[in-house]
């Protein structure tokens, strides 16, 4: 019941605001603005350039060039892969405030806030705050962690305004990417420093404490190397709001500094540097109170991170394009749970790929990379983390693009990788690609990915890790648990199809079938013992838990994505996803939303202003808590609307947002280690201004 109501919210929500602006619509335009698109005669003027795709034609938006599915520049209109391409500008429209806000419009991607910091991100399936098989990227630079194998966006963020693109891989990219990138891959692209140079200033407050300030200057040395400098600080207070079995301490606080590097070496060459340090804290609940009234479990974990990355791309006419790719990157974390305990990870990578030409319809691209991960993980009175000090990863890739005809393009290739916990492994993907017309692509594939064990998985044990209330018995719970150094690989088998393309001059649509196949899934903190009454006062239950490829099933679904420009100064873009997973062993019930909707819409309106709102409606999920609870969030609908105004020749912009307008407080996900009950997001409102020369 809930579903439908949600269902007939957003459909009345999405009604009304199409009729009344239709009936604005029917407004006379000046003539001589109406085809600058402006139907507000004397209020309006032609907006400054822009990057995102409400600038671009919708036959354009095919052609949008993609990186992130092979490593070298592609178009859009030719990829056999379920990709999105987020622009930096449609991001900093939106009112967005973090990565995660930002993610909310890709279609098939699962984004729930957790609490006040942190984000539940994963796609088709196994969604929760540990994204174990979600790869994420910054310039190529994996910010994944090896030590849980998550991604922990309450200590990753970027400057917004230096974002060129945000790309979204639904689906597996272990031929690319390797080892983790089994449900999806996102890559967040930065801008070159050509483009950034002048002065950049921009504050920004609203509700819950948040506050964001930040400064940016770039200019050019000698006649070919550009160079920018960045310093940002962030504060925020957190959006939960307290219960008897937590307290409201779900924020974060950041400052970062960064530069970046861009200079031409000769007419085809290209090198890149960058780096960033930041210094920051994480306010966290990371256990359940033992019963109502009892002292709350609050933590803030102190984190430090640094990375410098350098690149040098090269093409030649005759011999292809070529890049290397380096980096190290350095994360210190004092984790202030489980009797506390600091974790410091290293990480060097270096990566060359080639492709080559080979033949008028035959083209190949290899590549050889290493990966060397140096962990220094304390120990605490309640966690201990193994000896393992250093993991590493050797891998060759190789592939060919194989042009059948004049429409049909055949390619085959694979990641052969060797690693320390399960020694050589293959992930091969084979795609076919059909141009149907110019402007209408079919393609499919099939490929294999693998997830391999965490430290966490392999050789962790806590001793009265978390606690939880057993329903039976009301008998307080303790877990302990004990990692398996005998685990093997998780396996993906990914079946994918789709289409893109445009539906005359005023539509482009995107669709993406999937059907997924996983075996040897490592089901982690399963039960592996029988549980103890101990002799305490009053008396407590412990249940040992442990990890092991106990668990197998399968996901299949699809996303449907329309854009159109509904007028000239009305675009808009709506999304339906479905996924579906059956776990066939453990029965147990996903995390997951069955079917999500997004409508995204940009409006320039009277007075030189533009709007940017989003709708989103989330199916309801379910979640089954270690103490063998199982908790139901809701399905709940969410309003974001965003306002700018540049003012001063284009210098001087002013904003105004607002998140969650509409249902005032709603609860999108539950992890019961995390906040010991699901946290309630209300509604948050901010104003900030720019000023840029």
């Amino acid at each position: 019941m809930s579903g439908s109501l949600g269902w007939l919210r957003f459909c009345a929500l999405v009604f009304t605001t199409a009729s009344l602006l239709a009936a604005i619509s029917l407004l006379p335009p000046a003539a001589h603005l109406a085809s600058a698109g402006c139907p507000f005669g004397m209020f309006c003027r032609e907006e400054p350039e822009s990057l995102d795709f409400a600038d671009l034609q919708l036959e354009d938006m095919l052609d949008v060039i993609v990186t992130s599915v092979s490593k070298q520049p592609e178009s859009l209109r030719e990829l056999p892969a379920a990709v999105y391409v987020l622009p930096g500008d449609e991001i900093r429209e939106s009112g967005a405030t973090s990565l995660g806000d930002a993610l909310r419009i890709v279609p098939g991607l699962d984004v729930a806030q957790i609490d006040g910091s942190r984000f539940a991100i994963s796609a088709r399936g196994f969604h929760q705050y540990f994204a174990t098989r979600m790869l994420v990227l910054v310039d190529g630079r994996a910010i994944y962690s090896p030590l849980w194998t998550v991604t922990p966006w309450e200590q990753w963020d970027v400057f917004l305004d230096d974002i060129e693109r945000i790309e979204v891989i639904r689906g597996p990219g272990g031929t690319a990417w390797g080892l983790n990138a089994v449900n999806g891959v996102i890559n967040i692209i930065t801008k070159s420093a050509k483009k950034t140079t002048g002065v950049l200033v921009r504050q920004a407050n609203g509700t819950d404490g948040y506050s964001y300030s930040a400064g940016r200057w770039g200019g050019k040395v000698g006649e070919n190397i550009w160079y920018r400098g960045v310093l940002y600080h962030k504060r925020d207070a957190g959006l939960g709001e307290p219960g008897p079995a937590r307290d409201i301490d779900d924020g974060s606080v950041f400052t970062r500094g960064g530069f970046r590097l861009d200079g031409d070496w000769g007419a085809r060459g290209r090198l890149t540097a960058l780096g960033e340090y930041s210094d920051g804290k994480v306010d966290q609940v990371n256990a359940i109170a033992l019963r109502s009234g009892a002292s709350k479990w609050n933590f803030d974990d102190d984190v430090r991170m640094g990375h410098f990355l350098a690149r040098f791309d090269r093409e030649s006419e005759r011999w292809g394009s070529a890049f290397v790719h380096a980096y190290y990157d350095r994360v210190y974390r004092r984790v202030n749970t489980l009797g506390g305990y600091g974790s410091d990870l290293g990480t060097l990578q270096i990566e060359a790929q080639h492709r080559l030409p080979l033949f008028s319809k035959n083209e190949a691209t290899w590549g050889l990379s290493y990966a060397w991960y140096d962990l220094d993980v304390g120990r605490s009175e309640f966690a201990s983390f193994g000896t393992r000090g250093s993991l590493n990863v050797l891998a060759a890739r190789i592939e060919d693009q194989h042009r059948l005809g004049r429409n049909l393009e055949l390619g085959l290739g694979t990641k052969i990788e060797n690693n320390s916990f399960t020694g050589t492994e293959f992930e091969p993907r084979a795609q076919l690609t059909y141009a149907a017309t110019p402007t209408q692509t079919l393609w499919a594939s099939v490929s294999r990915a693998i997830r391999i064990p965490s430290i966490i998985d392999d050789e962790a044990e806590f001793k009265d890790a978390a606690r939880a209330i057993d329903p039976e018995t009301g008998l307080p719970v303790l877990f302990t648990f004990k990692g398996a150094r005998n685990l093997g690989p998780e396996e993906l088998i990914a079946y994918e199809a789709g289409w893109r393309g445009s539906l005359g001059s005023r539509v482009a649509a995107d669709l993406a079938l999937f059907f997924n196949d996983y075996d040897d899934v490592i089901d982690f903190g399963s039960v592996a013992g029988e549980r103890e009454v101990l002799p305490t006062t009053p008396p407590a239950i412990r249940q040992e838990l442990g990890s092991r490829n106990a668990s197998a099933g399968y996901s299949f679904g699809g996303e449907i994505l329309w854009r159109a420009r509904v007028t000239s100064w009305w675009s808009a873009e709506l999304s339906y996803s479905f996924e579906k997973f059956k776990d066939t062993v453990a029965r147990r019930d996903p995390a997951m939303p069955d079917h999500k909707v997004n409508l995204r819409q940009r409006f320039h309106l009277p007075f030189w202003i533009l709007a940017t709102a989003s709708l989103h409606w989330v199916d309801d999920i379910q979640s089954r808590c270690p103490s063998g609870t199982l908790e139901k969030i809701d399905d709940y609908f969410r309003f974001d609307l965003a306002l700018r105004r540049w003012f001063w020749n284009d210098r001087l912009l002013v904003e105004v947002a607002g998140q969650n307008l509409i249902e005032g407080k709603h609860k999108e996900f539950f992890d019961e280690s995390q906040t010991g009950e699901p946290v309630a997001l209300g509604r948050r409102v901010w104003a900030g201004v720019a000023f840029s020369y």
